[in-house]
């Protein structure tokens, strides 16, 4: 098909000039395809800030496809070019309808445009929400960031660990060490440096043990159990043995 050469050549107005020619159920088909291209045009447009001009072409791409998520997250670049920051909140929340998967690509241009609009407290709400309606670790991270800057390091560390319980995840688990080397006494996190994203030791020992142990600011978590090998000692339980966080 034509429009998939044109599409292999990146020549975008000229698979939507074929693609206008085909009849309706081939069009139908390939839906999609033409929102990405149309896209891709919007995109050129607004690098050389030709903004009417984008706006007509993501209008075009969401009669194709209405549930396009790129095309909110360029109507919100684009805003955001322009300083429209309520604008590109809209944007931005709009794909949490569209598709939450992608929620966590929105959370850092969420920020930006709170932050210049001083509305700390909407954002942290709005973060409440999505972590409560379809929760991801990004969202997560960016609540517990407020909390810090809010309560500080102990209250962002419990509740980062109080969300890995329910959903454990290797990126929160690295904001925690984080928050610990941060914090923790002068020559006690070498260690914990040294584990930091380590996957070995986390293939090793459950996530939710490492969570649990490493309770914040050097404090023990009774009852924990590790989960090893018969005769086997894991690196990262010797890492927080040296850190005197297991005792």
């Amino acid at each position: 098909m034509l429009t998939k050469l044109y599409e292999k050549e990146q020549e975008w107005q000229k698979a939507l000039q074929i693609a206008r020619q085909l009849a309706v159920n081939e069009t139908r088909e390939i839906q999609t395809e033409l929102s990405h291209y149309c896209c891709e045009l919007a995109t050129e447009d607004i690098r050389k800030h030709r903004y009417k001009q984008a706006r007509v072409r993501l209008s075009q791409a969401l009669n194709y496809d209405s549930n396009a998520v790129r095309v909110s997250l360029l109507r919100a670049q684009m805003e955001m070019q322009q300083e429209n920051w309520r604008a590109a909140i809209k944007d931005l929340k709009a794909v949490s309808q569209q598709d939450p998967v992608f929620v966590s690509e929105t959370v850092h241009l969420l920020k930006r445009c709170y932050d210049e609009l001083n509305r700390t407290g909407e954002f942290e709400a709005y973060l409440k929400q999505c972590l409560a309606n379809t929760p991801s670790t990004s969202v997560m991270l960016a609540l517990a960031d407020i909390i810090l800057e809010k309560q500080g390091a102990y209250p962002a560390g419990t509740f980062i660990t109080d969300e890995l319980k329910k959903r454990p995840a290797v990126k929160g688990f690295n904001r925690l060490i984080d928050l610990y080397i941060a914090h923790a006494a002068k020559g006690t996190n070498e260690s914990l440096i040294v584990l930091r994203g380590s996957p070995d030791n986390l293939s090793r020992v459950s996530l939710y043990i490492c969570v649990t142990a490493v309770v914040f600011l050097g404090k023990v978590c009774s009852g924990s159990v590790l989960h090893v090998r018969a005769g086997e000692q894991p690196s990262l339980f010797r890492a927080l043995k040296a850190n005197n966080i297991f005792t």
